[in-house]
């Protein structure tokens, strides 16, 4: 690799901006941060601070190798497109293929830790690698949230995405058992507001064997989703209720 992409503030002020890749292709990005005394370390093509309103848009990376090299006992948020505490926004028609992503925390193909509506957007042969750390105690584990769109999703609606060709690699600290209590094939954990819809998802593997949760903790207020109208739903009763005829409605497992 040549010299490393200094990742910028992308969009921000609290207002609305788009970023339109117009279809076009970044090959070979380059992303190396290493920072060993903050507590939280990013790295991404874009950083978004809290309330950023971006819309990104008709994107391909091709190619991109993207590192967050965190000291022991901190947290490494690493995604190819975006990485950051929390915003608003939507990701559309964005692809990331053929790329690496390493980190320690929050880890995606395409973005770290956000609130965002995901539309569109494919993922495909791309490897996570996630290096678990101890908390900021020494003692306790501060278990990874890792997804092919996002390590974490606070809110917003999800479908019409396409994962294929996954590899998830989580090296757990010394002594310590696997954990997959956060890891999902398209969404490591989906807070209360996040609402999927219908998405492909296939080839996904976790330490070499194929993996097929979707969603690692899965915290949502609707489990049972119309993803025809993408209207959430506490009961499927309330869903085909409300149906109209040829709706899809996709049920979590659960009892209900």
């Amino acid at each position: 690799p040549g010299l490393s992409w200094a990742p910028c503030r992308s969009l921000g002020g609290g207002m609305p901006h788009t970023f339109d890749g117009n279809g076009h292709t970044i090959s070979n990005l380059y992303v190396n941060v290493t920072n060993t005394t903050d507590a939280i370390v990013h790295a991404a093509m874009f950083l978004q601070s809290s309330y950023d309103m971006p819309l990104i848009k008709q994107l391909i990376v091709d190619g991109a190798d993207v590192t967050v090299n965190a000291g022991a006992l901190k947290q490494g948020y690493a995604g190819v497109v975006a990485s950051g505490v929390d915003w608003h926004g939507s990701f559309q028609n964005v692809t990331v293929k053929n790329s690496n992503v390493t980190g320690t925390k929050y880890v995606g193909g395409i973005a770290s830790y956000n609130s965002l509506d995901w539309i569109n957007c494919t993922v495909t042969n791309v490897t996570l690698n996630v290096i678990e750390h101890f908390k900021a105690d020494g003692v306790s584990r501060d278990l990874p949230h890792v997804g092919a769109l996002v390590g974490l999703d606070n809110a917003g609606q999800v479908y019409g995405n396409t994962v294929s060709n996954l590899t998830i690699i989580v090296t757990p600290p010394s002594g310590q058992p696997d954990r997959s209590d956060r890891i999902g094939t398209l969404i490591g954990t989906a807070q209360a507001e996040v609402l999927i819809g219908s998405n492909a998802i296939s080839g996904v593997t976790l330490n070499g064997a194929s993996y097929t949760k979707l969603i690692g903790l899965d915290n949502r207020t609707y489990k049972v989703v119309n993803a025809t109208q993408m209207i959430g739903y506490t009961t499927i009763q309330a869903a085909i209720t409300a149906a109209n005829a040829g709706d899809v409605i996709n049920v979590a497992a659960g009892t209900y």
